[in-house]
């Protein structure tokens, strides 16, 4: 192996744990049960092995540091796309359909959103021995169905009061009082 800098042989170490790692994650289209049980098991799964990973404190402090290269940040970014491609489909699959834009745009902006959590209970569970990390990412579930139920509420409530408005240029209504508006 050959590498250019000792930055790019950390970078290469920092790649291949994390592929490693993600891959050791359950797949959600192979695992069972309902949706809000399977996103459970996930990051339970996330909880046991997250922790014992160093590739993480490595790829934290090479996105804060300043004078990050790009190619850092092209491996830091695409380990976290990766990362964030199960949570899309987990969310994506949980509240509708991938075929649904806005449930798509959702997914991809509650799987970063996820991701942001994670490294924040990850850096508490480093400063604080006393965090349970399974705990705190059960929490995490249920702000995600918290947020997901929510999500629908007020899409339905749209697509709801969307059916309900009457496109002036194509039908006038009567008011019952005679008077057509």
């Amino acid at each position: 192996w050959h590498f250019d800098s000792k930055e790019s042989l950390l970078l290469s170490v920092v790649d291949y744990s994390a592929t490693r790692w993600l891959a050791s994650l359950p797949r959600w289209e192979l695992m069972t049960g309902t949706p809000a049980e399977r996103l459970s098991e996930l990051l339970d799964r996330v909880a046991e092995t997250l922790a014992n990973q160093p590739f993480l404190r490595v790829l934290m402090l090479l996105a804060l540091e300043q004078r990050s290269s790009e190619e850092s940040m092209a491996v830091i970014r695409r380990v976290r796309h990766t990362a964030a491609g199960g949570f899309r489909k987990a969310f994506t699959e949980i509240f509708s359909s991938s075929e649904d834009e806005d449930v798509r745009e959702f997914a991809a902006q509650l799987a970063a959103f996820c991701l942001a959590v994670t490294d924040g209970i990850f850096l508490a569970s480093e400063i604080d021995d006393r965090v349970d990390m399974r705990q705190w990412m059960r929490f995490l579930r249920t702000s995600f169905l918290s947020l997901g139920v929510d999500f629908m509420a007020r899409r339905d409530d749209a697509a709801t009061h969307r059916d309900r408005s009457v496109d002036p240029g194509r039908a006038r209504a009567d008011t019952g009082a005679g008077v057509t508006e």
